[in-house]
Order: C-alpha cells, then structure tokens, then sequence
C-alpha cells in the first residue's frame, strides 16, 4: 500500500483531489546497513593513519624533512651565537699542542650543538701519551679538553733500540727521546709486562732507587739491576722485595756500594756474596748477615 501526501495551502487532505505536488516516502534502510558503514569508515581512518606514514618514511619523505628542519635550527643557533669560540686544554705536559686539536678535529666557528664528544674523546684517548680524557661542551661557545698524561717511567731496549714506557710498562713512544736520558733503562723480550712492579720494588728504597741505571729481566724469571757505581745487583726470583731492603740495610750500615765491588748476588736468602773490583782490598773487614767475612 502507499502513502500519498498533498500539500495545498497549509492543510492536507487523503484520497482524491487536487495537489499541487506528489512526494514518495523513501523505504528505510536495512538495520544491518549502519554497523557495516561503522566498520568501513574505522578500517579506512586506520589505514590512513598508519599507511601513509610507512609510505612517507619509504618514500624518505620523512627524514629529508627532518634534516632540513635540522639544519634550520643549527643555522639558526650559529647566529644566536651557540659556535664554537675557544678550546680550554688541561693536563698537557708532553703532547703536542697541535696534533690534540687536529684530533678534536674543530674550527672556529663550527656549530657547537653538532660537536660529537664521545666521538672526540675516543680519538684523544687513541694518542699514545694520553691515558684519560674527558670533553665537555661549555655552552654557548666553548669546548673544554682535559687530559691525564702517562707518566714515563723507563727506557725499554728491544729490538737494538729504545722505547719509552709508562709506570704501568706500555710503550708511549720511539721518537725524540732525549729529553728522557735520565730514565732507567730496562731490557728484556718481557721486561715491559714486569716494569710496573720493578719499580714499585725500587721505590720502596729510596736512597738505592736513586743510583739505578737499569734493569735486565733474566730468563723471565728475576731481574738483574745495575747502580751508578758500575755495580750488578743479583735479585732472587723469589721474594725480590725482601733482598732489596736487605741491600739497603748492608749500604747503609757499610757503605757498600761506595766500595770497589763489581757484582752483590742477593739470591740466597741466608747469604751476601760479593765480587770485588779491581780495588778488592777494600772490602776486607765487611761481614755478612751470618757474620762471616765476604
């Protein structure tokens, strides 16, 4: 059955007449029809928001905006005055001024918010007389450097030529070592690995440390250390440290190594032997610690 509607000067009448106009009543649509449109408008808004920015980054849409977001900032804090202006280096003694600020690889007026330190730090401690380093941006322009140098202890011959080595024995360099002709020499394939406690042994006596000269691993086993006066020390393998402060305490109270005396062999515990000199006589009257004539 339809339903038709005439519309004439405001009032509406059914059944035969007159109209002006005939309007057809549209039929509803379906109740399924409404949840199915819900569903398609969801999976299209989702494919929209995560499809088209897998698109953009696949297309480098995304990262060419990025970058020259980027650079705009950068561009714009140089002006601002965030370059960099002065370099403060602490801690240098031994190297080269120029070779740590070609390594920090800077230049006046590089932006100051691009400066990798970490990258910088680890090319500082790359350098043979850096040990430690810190670097730390100071903003708006400066880069403060502050290095821990090694401490050069000795000489190492290896090889039929001289190195410089550190207190913990690693080797600093080969070059322009002059300067350095006062340092105790040591020789040895490994005397380098058993430096750093040769010379806490010596240290330990001051006076004796002073008038060694240098120092030869023997056999990877003990050490042979030789005094100003031309004189051998014969150390034991075991317990090196104790026959060192027995010869402290034999000088001391003998002058020993003020006599003619070529080679003191400290590898017996119980005993002192002694090799003269050209001088020999010299010795007579000097006891060992069992009390006997050396």
């Amino acid at each position: 059955m339809r339903w038709m509607i005439w519309k004439s000067n405001g009032t509406e009448k059914r059944g035969k007449g007159k109209a002006s106009r005939r309007v057809r009543r549209r039929p509803s649509p379906p109740r399924w029809l409404r949840p199915t449109l819900i569903a398609v408008l969801v999976v299209s808004v989702l494919g929209s928001t995560i499809g088209v920015p897998v698109w953009l980054w696949q297309t480098g849409w995304i990262a060419k905006t990025t970058t020259a977001l980027w650079r705009g900032v950068i561009e714009q804090s140089v002006e601002m005055g965030f370059s960099v202006e002065d370099v403060r280096l602490e801690g240098r003694r031994h190297s080269s001024k120029i070779e740590l600020i070609e390594v920090l690889g800077l230049r006046r007026g590089d932006p100051i918010l691009t400066f990798d330190i970490a990258a910088a730090r680890q090319r500082l401690l790359a350098l043979p007389w850096v040990r430690e380093a810190s670097v730390n941006r100071r903003l708006p322009n400066m880069i403060q450097v502050s290095i821990k140098e090694r401490q050069p202890m000795a000489l190492w011959q290896r090889k039929g030529r001289l190195v410089l080595v550190d207190t913990y024995g690693v080797v600093v360099t080969g070059h322009k070592l002059g300067r350095f002709r006062n340092l105790i020499i040591i020789v040895g394939k490994d005397a380098s690995r058993h430096a750093a406690t040769l010379f806490a042994m010596l240290d330990s006596e001051p006076l004796l440390a002073r008038q060694v000269t240098a120092a030869v691993r023997i056999g990877d086993r003990r050490w042979n250390v030789q005094m100003k006066p031309g004189i051998r020390i014969q150390l034991p393998e075991t317990d090196p440290h104790l026959a060192w402060q027995r010869l402290a305490r034999m000088n001391q109270k003998h002058k020993l190594l003020s006599r003619d005396v070529k080679t003191i062999d400290l590898r017996f515990p119980d005993k002192l032997i002694v090799e003269p000199g050209a001088l020999g006589s010299q010795l007579k009257g000097i006891k060992g610690p069992t009390g006997r004539n050396t």
